[in-house]
């Protein structure tokens, strides 16, 4: 009777938790114009430190959205209206909520900059960027797409207008935009090992074929662009193209952490190049030793991606494992590697295995062996790591336990890799078919794992 008693306080207890943090979490919009934009629709301007010189900001409520849907333009308006409840992208932004346990609230501040941001005043909570003239744009600065620290989404009209909706998928790809920052409030405290932007290079900016200066930023820009990918299928088509390249398609900036890396500079046939007016050194995937390429925010994304995509013949559960799994990292930065997701992903994959819907899905052939994580992560780095390097790197994360995958991965992997080996010799790379052989080959009866 007592052990009954005991487990309704418990349930209740964190019912009330439960509620308390879906109540704490809230999602609010601010419109941010030049100041007589918004002073003509809107009454007196309000400025605040948030706002670049020359703007007002409101917040839009139900008393006013008529307003700003009368005076948005196309762009802010069309996110405005996406992330309304019941419409697709607010039920993917819901979902990501779930990383941080839905504790952190969203501000999503959506500025209307296309007459540009003043070159010399302050740009309050914004990044300003130039939009170059040689680059089919204005010349003048506008607000770049940020998310992180306190919830603050910052999307401007420009860059989602000129840039943005020229990307792979168009429309989709602004979708993918806004889930894409809005990750990244999920994924709170430091985000890299370095102060500022050192992880970035001199030019402090991040591309996805960069090996950057730890994998932390890497694994933070890639697991938010998977997050992104599930609105713009065209992104993942754009990725796999970039997963069957052979030739030069990574690079490190020749003022970087990584750059004075003796396993990186003495590699022979890299190529020099330019990425604006930085000097850069390129490599081929095969070129590049296994432990640096999760140094490369692409490699997060396809990890995620192709986890999703293959796993249970359930791309829900899958996503729901993703999340599960973000959670256990999205407050804690050094827990954000591959290899911890890997060890959390085969910790469920194993768990539900033991359970009636895991023996329904072997039944059906569906059942994802915990053997898949590792073999995802071992093809991405072309098996260029060696069995200690994978077991140390996933050690370094402190996971509370290892799955039994983490032993057995071993006795499977020669069979793995003869397996794909014609795939990643071919030119271009059939990386695609590559997973698919991997994920059958985890879906053997012999080769999964039920605790």
């Amino acid at each position: 009777m007592k052990n009954i008693i005991l487990k309704v306080v418990i349930i209740l207890v964190l019912s009330v938790i439960h509620s308390i943090a879906l109540i704490s979490q809230t999602t609010k919009f601010f419109f941010l114009a030049p100041t007589n934009i918004i002073s003509s629709n809107f009454g007196s301007p309000v400025n605040t430190g948030s706002c670049p010189v020359g703007y007002a900001i409101i917040e839009v409520t139900a008393s006013n959205s008529t307003k700003f849907n009368s005076v948005a333009p196309p762009r802010i308006k069309y996110v405005y209206e996406q992330l309304q409840t019941g419409h697709p992208l607010r039920d993917k932004v819901d979902k990501v909520l779930d990383i941080s346990g839905k504790t952190i609230s969203l501000n999503y501040y959506l500025v209307d900059d296309r007459s540009g941001l003043s070159e010399t005043g302050t740009t309050g909570i914004f990044l300003a960027v130039p939009f170059k003239t040689d680059q089919g744009y204005d010349g003048k600065k506008h607000v770049w797409p940020t998310g992180g620290t306190g919830g603050k989404i910052r999307l401007g009209e420009y860059q989602m207008d000129k840039d943005m909706a020229n990307r792979a998928g168009g429309v989709n790809a602004i979708d993918e935009l806004v889930l894409h920052e809005t990750t990244h409030t999920q994924f709170t405290g430091s985000w890299t090992k370095w102060d500022g932007y050192i992880t970035y290079g001199a030019d402090e900016s991040h591309y996805g074929n960069e090996l950057q200066g730890d994998r932390e930023a890497a694994l933070n820009e890639g697991i938010a662009t998977f997050y992104g990918y599930l609105m713009n299928p065209a992104g993942i088509s754009e990725l796999n193209s970039f997963l069957s390249r052979v030739d030069e398609r990574y690079f490190i900036e020749a003022q970087s952490v990584l750059a004075g890396e003796k396993d990186l500079y003495t590699i022979s046939g890299r190529k020099p190049g330019k990425i604006g007016s930085s000097n850069i050194y390129m490599y081929t995937w095969l070129q590049l030793p296994g432990f640096y390429i999760p140094f490369s925010e692409r490699t997060s994304t396809a990890f995620f991606t192709h986890f999703w995509q293959n796993t249970n013949g359930n791309k829900d559960q899958a996503l729901d494992m993703i999340i599960k799994a973000s959670n256990a990292m999205y407050d804690k930065r050094q827990k954000r590697f591959i290899d911890y997701a890997v060890n959390r992903l085969a910790i469920q994959l194993e768990d539900f295995s033991a359970t009636g819907p895991g023996q329904t899905a072997k039944n059906n052939n569906s059942l994802t062996s915990s053997l898949f994580p590792f073999a995802l992560f071992d093809l991405l780095t072309h098996f260029g790591m060696t069995e200690t390097d994978i077991k140390q790197d996933m050690d370094r994360s402190n996971p509370d336990r290892h799955p039994k995958a983490f032993t057995a991965y071993w006795s499977h992997r020669d069979a793995i890799r003869n397996l794909v080996q014609a795939d990643l010799a071919a030119n271009p790379i059939a990386f695609t078919d590559a997973v698919r052989k991997i994920s059958d080959y985890c879906k053997l009866p012999a080769n999964l794992i039920i605790p």
